[in-house]
C-alpha cells in the first residue's frame, strides 16, 4: 500500500515528532543529544528548515518548524538517517532506530501554534524530569531564556509575540509564560495527542471558534449540522472533559439560557443528552464507543442523540446558539491562557 504524500509547501508550519522503535532510548548519552542537534543545525543552516521550538526526550522528540522552501521531507530524512547511522555504529548493532518515518502535522491554526509551544515546552515537566522547562538541557526553552542562543534556532516569531503581548524582553521567563503558558494538565496533553492521530489534510477550525466574533462559532456549528454523515475529517476543537463541564455549567444557568422553553422544547435531560453526543462528536471528535463511555449510554444511542442534535441545531436557533456557546466555552477552557495570547496576535507583524 503506497504511503500517503506529505503536505508541504513553502512557508508551511509543521509539528514534527518521532520516537524510537520498541520503546528503546533514542538518546543514550549527552553525545547522542548533541549529535542529533548538530544534524538539525546543519539542516537549518542549509535553509531547508526553520526550527522554532524543540524538545528531545529519552525515546522521542518534538519540533515546531517552518518549511521555507518546501523541502521538509529531505531535511528530516537526512537528520534521522545521520542520527540512526551514528547510533547503530556506537551500539554495534543494525536495524531500525526510529519506529517509523517521522510524523508531520501541518499547523494551519495560529491558536494551535501557540498551544504547541506550550505543549513542547511542557514535555519534560509532564514526564517528571524537571521542575521548569528552561532547566531542561535538551529543549529550546533553555535557549529562549538565555542571552546566548544558537544561531540556527529561529526565535523571531516567538519573540515578537512576547513583545507584542507583554512589552517586555522575550528572555524574561515570566513574560514568555504569559504568552506561552506551561500546560501539563492531562486534559490539554490528551487533546493535543488526539489531534496527532489525524492526517495533516484534516481541517482545523480552531481559529474560527476562538475568534473575536461569537457569530463565527455559530456559523461553524451550523456547517457541522449540515453534514450528512458527520465523517468529515476535522480536528478536535475542545477536550472532552471541557465539553462536558461546559454543558453542566449551561444546565446550572438554565434560566439565563432559557434551557427548557427555548432550547429544549422538551425535557431538559433530553437536551443534555443531545448536546453531549453532538458536541463530543463534532467538537471533541470522539468515537461512538468513547462517547458512550463518557456520556453513560450505548454507542447506537450515542449516534441517535447525535442525529437529533444535528436536526435540532438546524431547526431551532435557540438550541444552535446554546450549542455554539458551549463549544466556545469548552475551547476557551481547553486552551486556557493561550487564547488571550492568540487574540492579541493581530498586534504582532510576525503572527
Amino acid at each position: 500500500m503506497p504511503r500517503p504524500p506529505r503536505r508541504d509547501e513553502p512557508g508551511a508550519w509543521h509539528h514534527i515528532f518521532n520516537r524510537a522503535t520498541a520503546k528503546r532510548p533514542l538518546f543514550g548519552s549527552r553525545r547522542d543529544y548533541r549529535y542529533f542537534l548538530a544534524c538539525v543545525a546543519r539542516a537549518a543552516r542549509s535553509g531547508t528548515i526553520e526550527v522554532h521550538r524543540f524538545v528531545l526526550m529519552i525515546n522521542h522528540f518534538h519540533m515546531l518548524v517552518r518549511s521555507p522552501v518546501g523541502r521538509l521531507d529531505r531535511a528530516m530524512h537526512d537528520i534521522q538517517m545521520q542520527h540512526a547511522r551514528r547510533l547503530n555504529r556506537r551500539l554495534e548493532r543494525d536495524g531500525a532506530i526510529f519506529r517509523a518515518r517521522y510524523g508531520s502535522r501541518r499547523v494551519y491554526s495560529q491558536a494551535y501554534r501557540y498551544a504547541l509551544v506550550s505543549y513542547i515546552d511542557a514535555n519534560p515537566v509532564a514526564a517528571g524530569l524537571i521542575a521548569r522547562p528552561e532547566l531542561f538541557p535538551w529543549s529550546s526553552a533553555k535557549h529562549y531564556a538565555s542571552t546566548r542562543r544558537p544561531p540556527w534556532l529561529t526565535t523571531q516569531w516567538a519573540d515578537e509575540q512576547v513583545r507584542a503581548h507583554t512589552g517586555r524582553d522575550p528572555r524574561d521567563v515570566t513574560a514568555c509564560r504569559e504568552v506561552f503558558p506551561l500546560r501539563c494538565d492531562p486534559g490539554f496533553l490528551a487533546w493535543v495527542e488526539r489531534r496527532l492521530r489525524y492526517r495533516s489534510a484534516a481541517r482545523d477550525d480552531l481559529d474560527i471558534v476562538l475568534g473575536p466574533e461569537p457569530s463565527a462559532t455559530l456559523g461553524w456549528m451550523r456547517r457541522c449540522a449540515e453534514l450528512a454523515d458527520g465523517e468529515e475529517h476535522t480536528l478536535p476543537i475542545a477536550e472532552a472533559s471541557a465539553i462536558l463541564h461546559a454543558i453542566d455549567v449551561a444546565r446550572q444557568q438554565a434560566t439565563k439560557l432559557d434551557w427548557r422553553r427555548g432550547a429544549a422544547r422538551g425535557p431538559a435531560a433530553a437536551t443534555a443528552d443531545m448536546l453531549r453526543a453532538g458536541l463530543l462528536r463534532d467538537a471533541g471528535r470522539l468515537t461512538w464507543s468513547e462517547i458512550a463511555q463518557r456520556a453513560g449510554f450505548t454507542a447506537p444511542t450515542a449516534r441517535n442523540h447525535w442525529l437529533a442534535h444535528r436536526a435540532r441545531a438546524l431547526a431551532d436557533p435557540v438550541y444552535a446558539d446554546l450549542a455554539a456557546a458551549i463549544v466556545r466555552a469548552a475551547a476557551n477552557s481547553t486552551l486556557g491562557r493561550v487564547v488571550m495570547a492568540f487574540r492579541c496576535s493581530s498586534l504582532s507583524p510576525g503572527a
